[in-house]
């Protein structure tokens, strides 16, 4: 199983693009890659899931890592994802109550614009 991720800026936001299978043995990079982001974006970041294919519960957990860490410093998390499969692990893993998620690129990019730094639904 094979997962990509690649940082990138998308509309004046930090943004990791995951495509593939996210699965456990892609776990470490995903979350490795993520932090980096989390580091580097000003405290703003995308995670946008609309290529991954497959997604385990493991990987998607690193999201509230994720979300932690930029939280610490008074950023904010906003995740993309349309998939059926990935959504519902995610709304299972109750992840969906702690981060907000979004079903496209713009939405999140200016939630997190104009976030007030906490990332989360009020």
């Amino acid at each position: 199983m094979t997962c990509s991720t690649r940082i990138t800026e998308y509309e004046g936001v930090a943004i990791i693009y995951v495509a593939g299978e996210l699965d456990l043995s892609a776990c470490p990079e995903f979350e490795s890659t993520a932090l980096k982001a989390a580091e580097s974006s000003g405290h703003r970041l995308i995670v946008d899931l609309l290529d991954v294919s497959y997604a385990e519960a493991g990987p998607i957990g690193v999201l509230i890592k994720i979300d932690r860490a930029l939280a610490s410093r008074g950023g904010a998390l906003a995740v993309v994802c349309c998939d059926k499969h990935v959504r519902r692990l995610i709304e299972t893993a109750r992840i969906d109550r702690g981060i907000t998620i979004f079903e496209d690129r713009d939405a999140a990019a200016s939630f997190l614009k104009s976030a007030s730094g906490s990332g989360r639904d009020t």
